[in-house]
């Protein structure tokens, strides 16, 4: 029996597009929380280190270098407190117009300490900038040296690059899934596609099965250890000796002629008994 080929193209195809669909689904997380863990790590870093806190109401100044910029972030003991901080920066040019923070709102609770982003900046120019903050007593303000564009290109970074991925992973999968089922189609056109992927039958029967002798002509498959069967006959059956094969030189067998045509005998002829003698005359 012929062995199954193999259909090409292999599944290397789908599981590669696999992967790149779960690499895509990574990335798609893993963006975002990038760019929120960069933006909460930096906050955590100035609760920690408590270096830039400055107590509100407040008037600091800071000197940037060309293309600085930052979040604004309110401190405090209580989300209230750190919600209530307000704040404008100006510079060499006048008052800066932030960025809203209501538009990459964040808050939480760091080791007691709440914060919440008030506002961001960004590509400002060299010089010197004063930050004026107000808010409820014991509330305080700080500067993060990241920008709401590095925070957003990571997030929509990690999406796109996400996409992008899971596109070319399901793009993949798809064409191997096709082309596997047209090879397929080929290979049953071919022969090879009998049921169970056994060759086709040859025409008027089906090869015999495994361990099987090959069919005579016109009879069908001996099963194992069977003598195989004489021309045009059938195999004997188990325990039964197979029949002796007749004597090509043997005389004919003597044919017996009937016998010679007699006519059949005549019926005997029916018996005759004399009638009595009448009586004696009565004297």
């Amino acid at each position: 029996m012929a062995d199954k080929p193999k259909v090409k193209p292999g599944t290397a195809g789908i599981w590669i597009g696999i992967l790149l669909m779960v690499l895509g689904l990574g990335s798609c997380i893993g963006g975002p929380v990038w760019g929120i863990w960069g933006l909460v790590g930096q906050v955590q870093d100035i609760v920690d280190s408590n270096d830039g806190r400055v107590a509100v109401p407040a008037a600091q100044t800071y000197t940037f270098e060309d293309g600085a910029s930052g979040i604004i972030v309110g401190l405090g003991d209580s989300q209230a407190d750190a919600s209530s901080v307000q704040a404008t920066l100006e510079g060499p040019n006048g008052v800066i117009t932030l960025n809203d923070g209501e538009s990459y709102s964040s808050s939480g609770d760091l080791n007691g300490t709440f914060y919440e982003l008030v506002a961001g900046f960004d590509d400002t120019t060299a010089g010197t900038y004063t930050l004026t903050a107000t808010g409820n007593a014991g509330a305080e303000v700080a500067i993060v040296p990241l920008s709401v564009g590095t925070v957003g290109s990571r997030v929509l970074g990690g999406l796109a690059i996400g996409a992008v991925l899971g596109l070319i992973g399901l793009i993949l999968m798809i064409v191997t899934i096709v082309r596997r089922s047209k090879a397929k189609k080929r290979a049953a056109a071919s022969g090879f596609g009998g049921p169970g992927g056994y060759p086709a039958a040859a025409p008027g029967g089906y090869p015999p099965a495994p361990g099987m002798a090959p069919p005579a002509p016109g009879g069908y498959p001996t099963a194992p250890g069977m003598a195989p069967p004489a021309p045009g006959g059938y195999p004997p059956a188990p325990g039964m000796a197979p029949p002796a094969p007749a004597d090509p030189y043997a005389p004919p067998p003597p044919v017996s002629e009937p016998p010679a045509w007699s006519p059949p005998p005549a019926p005997p002829a029916p018996s005759q008994t004399p009638p009595p003698p009448p009586p004696p005359p009565f004297s």
